[in-house]
């Protein structure tokens, strides 16, 4: 089947999409994913849920500090809403997680995580 929409984070191997379409089609996009991927529903939707938007200290390498608001959070990125903008490629931390500024848009731009603390 067809979806549309736009990208809204991507990385190696893998991209989320903004789709424009009914709950239960992506139900049933969900039960495909699923389907194919050998992996239960239930962790199938959980990974597509977007995380509550919360708030963080982004730290750069050259010391810079800023208050920033943190959304679509996975263990792989995460989309940082702030004042500034930071050029793609600047190695950041945000609460222990170090990763590198990626792509812009939205009133901010994706982090991708090099290795999330656990």
């Amino acid at each position: 089947g067809r979806v549309e929409g736009n990208v809204a984070r991507r990385g190696d191997g893998w991209f989320a999409i903004d789709a424009r379409t009914s709950q239960s089609r992506i139900r049933r996009i969900e039960q495909k994913i699923a389907a194919l991927s050998g992996k239960s529903l239930e962790t199938v939707a959980l990974a597509a849920q977007a995380s509550p938007e919360r708030s963080a200290t982004l730290r750069t390498d050259f010391g810079q500090e800023f208050s920033v608001r943190v959304s679509d959070e996975t263990p792989l990125s995460a989309r940082v809403s702030c004042d500034v903008k930071l050029l793609p490629g600047t190695r950041v931390t945000i609460d222990g997680a170090r990763g590198i500024v990626g792509l812009e848009g939205h009133g901010g731009f994706l982090v991708a995580f090099a290795k999330r603390p656990g």
